[in-house]
């Protein structure tokens, strides 16, 4: 195995995913190579860092000084709404970089969103404190800095800065139609597999809607990472998506295709048909 197919298939083997014939080769190949088991162990590092994350529980000093930002842009945005230059004019970019604010708002944000969306804000605080249409408020507002950042890291040159934006939409209920168009561009353009793959796996949460669903479709005829190919093959079978088998058989009948993913490939042909 080349060391190409061996780095496309290292998340998988470190997540301890593949078969033991596979693993057992890229074990081999990592004794004789030194820049692949570099990579290996920068990968471990990586998903070490990702998964030792903590919530933060931020103090009431920092929640009351994120508060009167956040109310400083509310009545910004307010303003520009009226104006309608908000989102129709200007690029997301330019509102970033223009407004300092939203960025330091954006930060706090991130440090609390998984103390202050993830936790029920009826036990933090009492109706008299924030009757429900504040809090509906709150929710939107720090959604709405929420796709702003989104977008920001999808640009940033780090892949793990971008994976961390494709992990944004795990909040989003009902992403409007440029959250869909920069997932299906992540997951058809970016030059990271593992990026890719978080897209895929992203999409899939939207799959009953029709754009994603046919992109999903699409990108299986299109993708040769053997993890995203996998994964999209697991997709299609739990959607029962007919339409795929054409790729499937391509998949199947390619010489350049992994054994495991012409395995899985075969599975999924035999379920849909």
């Amino acid at each position: 195995m080349k060391c190409r197919n061996i780095k496309e298939l290292l998340v998988d083997y470190l997540d301890g995913k593949l078969s033991t014939e596979l693993k057992e080769e890229i074990e081999k190949h990592l004794e004789n190579c030194e820049s692949c088991l570099d990579d290996a162990n920068q990968l471990k590092n990586l998903m070490g860092d990702i998964y030792d994350v903590e919530d933060v529980i931020p103090e009431d000093s920092l929640r009351d000084n994120f508060y009167t930002m956040l109310e400083r842009e509310k009545r910004k945005l307010h303003r520009l709404k009226h104006q309608k230059r908000y989102y129709h004019s200007r690029s997301f970019g330019e509102i970033w970089t223009n407004s300092p604010l939203l960025q330091i708002a954006a930060g706090f944000a991130l440090i609390i969103t998984g103390a202050l969306i993830g936790m029920n804000l009826n036990l933090r605080f009492s109706t008299s404190d924030l009757r429900d249409s504040e809090i509906t408020a709150l929710r939107n507002d720090m959604l709405e800095m929420k796709q702003l950042v989104m977008f920001t890291l999808l640009q940033q040159g780090s892949a793990s800065e971008r994976i961390k934006a494709v992990s944004y939409v795990n909040e989003i209920s009902q992403p409007n139609d440029k959250i869909i168009q920069a997932l299906v561009k992540t997951l058809n353009n970016d030059k990271n597999a593992n990026v890719r793959l978080a897209a895929a796996n992203a999409l899939f949460q939207f799959a009953n809607n029709e754009v994603v669903r046919d992109s999903l479709i699409e990108a299986l005829g299109t993708q040769s990472d053997p993890l995203i190919q996998i994964t999209l093959i697991n997709i299609m079978v739990e959607l029962e998506e007919e339409r795929s088998v054409d790729y499937l058989r391509k998949i199947i009948n390619s010489t350049e295709t992994l054994d495991e993913v012409k395995h899985n490939a075969e599975k999924g042909l035999i379920v849909l048909l």
